[in-house]
């Protein structure tokens, strides 16, 4: 839900106390795994997990949070929520990378 405000995400985690995830998703025209996302960003840091500043991630950094999810066996979404970074897609590719070497 990276196009939406931080009031949009904030009234998607509280709409989803009393509603599906899917009826959410579909009136704000994104998926369900985006709203799972939102909640699970609020549940580990409140509303503090939508204010994001832009940031350039070094690959020492990359590498610790690659070796985080490892270690905690955490997915992407979770490991997003726990650290607060906006979107781990990027990261995939050196995930996999680093597997294959093992």
């Amino acid at each position: 839900m990276a196009k939406y405000t931080v009031e949009d995400k904030l009234q998607a985690v509280e709409r989803y106390l009393n509603e599906n995830a899917n009826e959410i998703a579909k009136s704000l025209g994104t998926d369900n795994k985006a709203i799972f996302k939102c909640v699970k960003q609020y549940e580990y840091k409140g509303v503090e997990a939508f204010i994001q500043p832009y940031t350039n991630y070094t690959l020492a950094i990359k590498m610790d949070v690659l070796n985080f999810m490892i270690e905690k066996g955490t997915s992407l979404n979770e490991t997003a929520a726990i650290l607060k970074i906006p979107a781990l897609q990027p990261l995939v590719l050196g995930e996999s990378n680093m597997k294959r070497k093992d």
